[in-house]
């Protein structure tokens, strides 16, 4: 017997496959790590075991959702979010072999200087063709191919001649015949990235302008976990400018905080391409932005406030951060009200026409009196609020005759039946 579940069963297989390998190689490199700290070699930057955790748990984020939309839709955005899952947890692997001086430490450092970067150039792959699989036109393929370029020039590392932070490991295939070329140490893979990257971005723009209405919200999904990115890699470079007047933890915990905002692309990944409550994002947008201008208010009347009574009341700094807390109590939630309400007006109008329609047919309420006066404005804000494609009023004034009243909002018409 042949059919569409029999023919899709192998990509299924090789998906969740591929998705499991993936878990049990970080599973390993976790366990590795407690034994002894690893060093990521290209940076030369010491990873602590509880960030190692983390960037597993990216990466089997994205194994997980890019195998789960590779076997239930078939995409090409599943195998590639699948491929940077992977690609992180060997990298991890790597650090791992290569801090427990085993056997193969030198292929494990050997799998770390190259396949570290292959997850940057699956990104730009994912941006130029999210969500569909396909570049938004024609005119995008030298877009790819440049993607298709940087891909090549990654491909060529594992040959190149290099020596590890510590001196003592080197390429066990390394060509000798490439030193001293731009191929070395990756600088050829970092000089075409850049460019390949924000051609990648622009048409994500470019595939917004003129896409329907569900690409639009699977776009705003990506752009949703963009942003969080974004926010993550803003907060992580505060924290190390201000590591001098802060600490090394507070440092720390930026570098977490960004590990972390690194999940939110699978997820949103998942969301758009699965459309599951697709159209919820406008309303997670309008409560994010809403939050993160709070928050920036609250801690803007904080830190003056602990500003201005450190300068009256110099030896008492318990004072003035009891005034800050109770100042910034004060104003969250008048403030709340008023930032929730500017930013739907801005990001989620739908929401934010249909509260007020609500409130308004609420106060009417109070002053009407015929029930057909109430039932044709009660379908009347519905239809507005909701637009349903059709909908049905029972009123039991009379007991015995209920009736029916059925609205076709796209004709502008009410239509009433007595049963």
């Amino acid at each position: 017997m042949s059919g569409p579940n029999t023919r899709l069963a192998p990509r299924r297989i090789a998906a969740w496959a591929a998705a499991g390998a993936a878990v049990l190689v970080c599973a390993y490199a976790v366990v590795a790590s407690i034994v002894t700290t690893p060093r990521f070699d290209p940076t030369d930057l010491s990873v602590p075991p509880g960030v190692v955790a983390l960037i597993a748990f990216t990466a089997v984020c994205f194994a997980t959702v890019g195998a789960l939309i590779a076997a239930r839709v078939g995409s090409v955005i599943g195998w590639l979010l699948l491929g940077i899952g992977f690609c992180i947890a060997v990298t991890l692997a790597g650090m791992a072999t290569v801090a427990t001086n085993a056997s193969g430490a030198r292929w494990g450092q050997w799998l770390q200087q190259w396949i570290s970067l292959v997850p940057l150039v699956l990104m730009v792959f994912v941006l130029l063709l999210f969500p569909d699989g396909h570049l938004p036109s024609r005119r995008w393929r030298p877009a790819i191919w440049l993607a298709y370029l940087t891909a090549a020039v990654i491909l060529v590392q594992p040959i190149t001649p290099y020596v590890s932070s510590r001196g003592h490991l080197t390429n066990p295939i390394g060509l000798h015949a490439l030193n001293g070329t731009i191929l070395v140490n990756n600088q050829s893979g970092f000089a075409v990235l850049p460019f390949a990257t924000v051609a990648a971005v622009a048409s994500a723009f470019a595939r917004y302008r003129h896409a329907d209405e569900i690409t639009r919200q699977q776009l705003k999904w990506f752009a949703l976990a963009g942003i969080a990115v974004g926010c993550g890699y803003l907060v992580q470079n505060i924290t190390w400018f201000t590591e001098k007047w802060t600490s090394k933890t507070v440092a720390g915990a930026g570098l977490v905080l960004l590990v972390m905002t690194f999940a939110a692309v699978p997820i949103a990944c998942g969301f758009a391409i699965l459309r599951y409550r697709l159209y919820d994002v406008d309303r997670i947008i309008s409560r994010s932005a809403a939050w993160l201008i709070l928050t920036g208010i609250v801690l803007v009347v904080f830190g003056a406030v602990v500003s201005i009574t450190s300068l009256i009341l110099p030896r008492s700094s318990q004072v003035g951060i009891a005034a800050a807390t109770l100042a910034a109590a004060a104003v969250i939630n008048p403030l709340r009200h008023r930032v929730q309400a500017a930013v739907d007006r801005r990001f989620n109008r739908t929401h934010y026409d249909a509260v007020h329609l609500v409130e308004d047919f609420a106060m009417q309420l109070r002053e009407a009196v015929s029930a057909d006066t109430i039932s044709k404005e009660l379908a009347w804000v519905v239809a507005e609020a909701l637009e349903p494609s059709t909908m049905s009023i029972w009123t039991d004034t009379t007991l015995a005759q209920p009736a029916q009243l059925t609205t076709l909002p796209s004709a502008g018409q009410l239509q009433v039946s007595r049963t």
